[in-house]
């Protein structure tokens, strides 16, 4: 029996968990085209706050290198996010199975990354005008195409630019700062 999540969405299968959240690969019934489900079942307003600010930022930036959101929403208490599908997988995969990539191919990833985040970066985002920063740049946010292109993925940590703090991190990937460490 397959489940049909607000009579629009057919949840293929489970493709990842962490931090809270669920990521289901599902279809939109209407469009038939392959989709993610972001479910995050953490039952806490300011957390809701969050990914509704997650959704906002994203539904308005059209990028090559960064995924479109399609949906946001509430059912049975759970909040979706309806994004892109990526096909293709994680950096950290090939990464951990010891592939090696040549010189070439991570300048050119090197440089789609770094236009996906100079986009990001621009002040003029949103009303009033604002560029985001990710936060959480590492190989199992970096999707990595068939075509062989990137995709920057998982923004649930982005912060706007003049925000006092950052929303997250992953240990390992952050800079000396957001460990709480001075250099002055």
């Amino acid at each position: 029996m397959s489940i049909i999540i607000r009579d629009t969405y057919q949840v293929i299968g489970k493709i990842g968990s962490g931090g809270g959240g669920v990521i289901y690969l599902a279809e939109h019934l209407n469009l038939h085209k392959k989709v993610i489900l972001k479910a995050d079942k953490r039952k806490n307003s300011n957390k809701h706050d969050l990914l509704r600010r997650e959704a906002d930022i994203l539904k308005n930036l059209s990028h090559t290198y960064i995924p479109q959101v399609y949906d946001y929403f509430t059912e049975n208490g759970v909040v979706f996010t309806v994004i892109d599908y990526i096909e293709g997988e994680s950096l950290d995969k090939p990464l951990k199975r010891g592939e090696t990539f040549s010189q070439p191919q991570v300048i050119r990833w090197a440089r789609q990354l770094l236009e996906a985040l100079v986009y990001l970066h621009k002040i003029e985002h949103g009303d009033p005008p604002r560029g985001y920063v990710h936060s959480d740049i590492k190989p199992a946010n970096l999707m990595k195409k068939p075509n062989g292109d990137i995709c920057l993925i998982d923004f649930n940590i982005a912060l706007t630019f003049g925000e006092e703090q950052l929303t997250g991190y992953s240990v390992g990937y952050a800079s000396p700062e957001h460990y709480g460490i001075d250099y002055s």
